[in-house]
Formats: C-alpha cells, structure tokens, sequence
C-alpha cells in the first residue's frame, strides 16, 4: 500500500466520524421498530412450516403414505437447493467470463 492510499484512506476516516449523528439518528428509527423486528422471523418460521405442512397434506391426498409424504417434501426441498446453487454456479461463471474479457 502506497502512503497516498494511506492518506486517503485517513481521510475517508476522518469524514466518517462526520456522519456519527446520522448513523445514530438510523439506528433509533431502526431500534424503533423492535417489536416488528423481533415477529418477522417468527412470521417467516409460521410460514416455512405451513408450506411444508401443506406439501406434506398435497402428497397424502395423491396417495402417499405420511412417510413418503414426508420423505418427498424434504426431497423436494434438496431438490430445490440444488437448483438454486446451480443456477448461482451459472450466474457466477457468466459474471466471470464478463470481467475476463
């Protein structure tokens, strides 16, 4: 690191302490809504579980056993992560092939 990098990363620090009143103002408006904060993963967990439930219910209405039922929504949950991670795979080489050019 060159000593010009040093002195401009100094800088940038000394403009920082500049912006502690509006750091602080964001963080009481945010500490504000607490109680909203605290039931949204609750909120997200209800949901996650009644989706699940629901997959869960769908399987034993086409006639699976509770079991297969079971064992078919956590498949199909792997199923999806694995979708997923492929496709960020695919977004990530692209990126890559866009900056190597």
């Amino acid at each position: 690191m060159k000593s010009e990098d040093i002195t401009t990363l100094l800088s940038y620090l000394d403009m920082a302490e500049e912006f502690r009143p509006l750091v602080r103002k964001i963080l009481d408006t945010v500490s504000s809504y607490s109680t909203e904060l605290k039931e949204a993963p609750e909120a997200l967990l209800n949901w996650h579980t009644d989706m699940r439930i629901k997959n869960i219910e769908s399987y034993k209405n086409n006639g699976f056993s509770h079991e297969e039922a079971i064992l078919l929504t956590l498949d199909d949950v792997s199923a999806f992560k694995k979708a997923r991670n492929y496709l960020k795979d695919i977004q990530e080489r692209a990126n890559a092939q866009k900056g190597g050019k």
